[in-house]
């Protein structure tokens, strides 16, 4: 089967992610199912053009999906958590277009191979304990799951991927990252899998990450979750995409496709209503009403910025995040800057949007979207009386805040492990 190609870019403030489509040709159908497929490359190489050398091409020509592939941040760019917060926006545009695309929006998928199996996973995990998008199936291939050596990672000298390569490419994803990594950025420090996707992989046993595959599909089971693994004898990573015309590269590549066909006729996930998080675009219909309120999270040194307005501080408690309301014809970022240079006597460049949800409050409906910012000019100031400071991550328990920030900082806890 014939596919098209798009491209395409969402657009947020001063970020920018791009996407790559892959639709079949034969047009028409509004059943398919959508994947968000991540690319490989060690969290430090590769790019979303790799989907048309990798299964997921598969995906479109044989078996009818439609796959989304993001242009995902590189670690030498900007280490984790940017990865995934890209492919979790990449994942709410599939679902915000699903019926532009074709897709069910039951049926959402995520696949990848080696760290983009490992995004593939870690989204998962971060999807489900955010009430975020609901994945039916994972498909992880051959996944970077790790950052501690394994009984088959520690002392590998095999071609493509081995020991010295994986521990460099773990230090500059995870650099930065103070204490242990949370399992959104390293998988298999999850203790609790139940409640994850339904999964499929394979691996090969030469591999560094044969022995993480295997404990990730074991835990998945113990958990209660339908997952399965094929496993081929003596083979480096990658061996699939590398060298395609080996017997066994068919073989996986078939074997793969039937799971996949499974999970296409069995695996559904309905998407929930009420609370809606969207790409940093304007949410849809029925939310036309809603109030545009832009807060900042304004980073420096693993640090980010919090502030207490003067009635607050009266009553010695009640710290949030720098932003407000925006004036008609502003978007968010452009109130966000606003609001960063009356407050803080500062500028600010807005980088790409944190969360962005939808509060439905008895009087009213506010549409809050949170950007990741730094500041460009100048220093924070006091102004009209208000205390500003830098904290990190970890110092979120020690500081009271209003309660429209929770969800914020329930997310900046998670991804950065944090007991909130």
């Amino acid at each position: 089967m014939r596919y098209k190609t798009r491209k395409i870019t969402i657009s947020t403030g001063e970020a920018r992610l791009k996407l790559l489509v892959l639709i079949p040709s034969d047009g028409g159908r509004t059943d398919r199912p959508g994947v968000l497929w991540l690319h490989g490359g060690g969290y430090k190489t590769g790019m979303a053009g790799m989907a048309h050398i990798s299964r997921a091409r598969d995906l479109v020509r044989s078996y009818g999906a439609v796959v989304v592939s993001p242009a995902y941040r590189l670690a030498g760019r900007a280490p984790y958590p940017a990865a995934l917060l890209d492919c979790h926006r990449a994942l709410l545009y599939l679902r915000r277009h699903a019926s532009e695309l074709g897709v069910r929006s039951d049926q959402l998928m995520v696949g990848g191979e080696s760290a983009g199996g490992g995004l593939a996973a870690a989204l998962c995990m971060f999807e489900k304990d955010t009430g975020g998008v609901n994945v039916a199936f994972q498909m992880p291939l051959y996944p970077m799951l790790d950052c501690r050596d394994t009984r088959t990672s520690r002392d590998n000298h095999s071609p493509v991927w081995n020991t010295r390569r994986n521990r460099a490419a773990w230090r500059k994803y995870l650099r930065g990252t103070e204490g242990e990594a949370p399992c959104y950025a390293s998988p298999a420090r999850r203790s609790d899998c139940s409640g994850l996707p339904p999964a499929y992989t394979f691996v090969s046993t030469a591999e560094p990450f044969y022995a993480e595959t295997l404990d990730y599909i074991d835990s998945l089971k113990n958990a209660g979750v339908e997952a399965r693994a094929d496993v081929y004898p003596g083979l480096f990573h990658a061996f699939d995409m590398l060298l395609p015309f080996l017997k066994q590269s068919r073989e996986a590549a078939a074997r793969f496709g039937h799971s996949f066909e499974y999970a296409a006729a069995h695996c559904f996930a309905p998407q929930q209503g009420g609370m809606e998080q969207g790409d940093g675009q304007r949410l849809q219909t029925g939310n036309a009403d809603a109030v545009e309120v832009a807060a900042a999270l304004i980073w420096d040194k693993g640090r980010f910025l919090i502030c207490r307005r003067p009635a607050h501080k009266a009553r010695g408690l009640l710290w949030e995040f720098v932003g407000g309301k925006a004036e008609p014809g502003e978007t968010p970022a452009q109130a966000l800057k606003r609001e960063c240079a009356e407050e803080l006597a500062v500028e600010v460049r807005v980088l790409d949007p944190f969360t962005d949800v939808l509060h439905r409050y008895p009087d009213i409906t506010v549409h809050l979207t949170v950007f990741n910012a730094v500041i460009v000019r100048g220093e924070p100031q006091m102004l009209e009386h208000s205390d500003i400071r830098w904290i990190t991550p970890q110092e979120i328990p020690d500081y009271d805040f209003c309660p429209a920030d929770s969800d914020i900082l329930r997310r900046i806890a998670l991804l950065y492990g944090v007991q909130a």
